[in-house]
């Protein structure tokens, strides 16, 4: 998925083979990506979550002239136990926070920017960062806190602690603009329509991706208002399915021709 810009798109799918999993197949995925776009520029960082996150896949990406921004927790133990070593040392203030409401309530997010790790482990790296989520009550304060850790290549100068941070969140557009959207607005889980035939899973997939990417960008790019463009799902869907089911020859006389375009009653 491509995030960051006024839609969140689907850009490919990858069906993984049933002799690895998603983090297995996350090179030939990116190198198929890059195949297929090949000379558009079309992204310059990749970001993936801390269960893809190792030096050879970070070697992959940076060999491929593309930084990465992965998360990582025990699973690279090296680097998770520096950074909180590094972290427990330093008696400085966040580098930014911010504050958002959620479904659990408000939020507040405060982002560490840790420069001293630049090459540490990995001769790639350039800028770790450390974000504490913070739940609070309706009072303020604290319910519930928890630290999530990430490493890029790209140094730490070239974002201002508000982009690093607002990056962070723009990886969790993969999940909410996503799957969530396919899972529940297009029920792909209980709708697969094809069930006996690998092939015909695959092209329903990115049928489905298809269309979802075209309904974004319509709201997010196409349509001009504001309310638009935060239109629920559901209410897009509707919108599309009534004007699809109740379009009349003659409402599309002159679609593709503004010069033979029916002039209204």
């Amino acid at each position: 998925m491509l995030v960051g810009g006024r839609a969140n798109i689907f850009i490919d799918a990858a069906p993984i083979p049933s002799a690895t999993n998603e983090m297995g197949h996350f090179q030939t995925a990116l190198g198929e990506l890059l195949e297929a776009y090949d000379g558009l520029d079309l992204f310059r960082m990749v970001a993936y979550d801390s269960g893809g996150c190792s030096k050879a896949n970070a070697d992959f990406v940076r060999a491929r002239g593309l930084h990465y921004l992965f998360r990582f927790d025990q699973n690279q133990p090296t680097l998770h136990e520096e950074a909180k070593r590094v972290l427990a040392s330093s008696s400085a203030a966040p580098d930014t926070s911010d504050v958002y409401r959620t479904s659990r309530g408000r939020v507040r997010r405060s982002l560490f920017i840790i420069r001293d790790m630049a090459g540490f482990h990995w001769d790639h790296l350039q800028t770790v960062l450390v974000v504490r989520s913070e739940t609070l009550d309706a009072d303020g304060h604290v319910k519930r806190a928890e630290h999530r850790h990430y490493v890029s290549s790209l140094a730490a100068d070239r974002l201002s602690p508000t982009q690093w941070l607002k990056l962070t969140r723009l990886r969790w557009a993969v999940e909410n603009d996503g799957h969530h959207t396919l899972d529940v607005a297009f029920a792909e889980d209980d709708r697969p329509w094809i069930v006996s035939e690998p092939q015909g899973m695959a092209v329903v997939a990115m049928l489905r991706r298809i269309v979802c990417a075209i309904l974004a960008l319509f709201r997010g790019v196409t349509l001009r208002a504001e309310h638009n463009r935060s239109m629920p799902w559901k209410a897009l869907l509707e919108w599309v399915h009534d004007t699809a089911t109740r379009l009349a020859p003659e409402h599309a006389v002159g679609l593709r021709d503004p010069e033979r375009r029916a002039t209204p009653a």
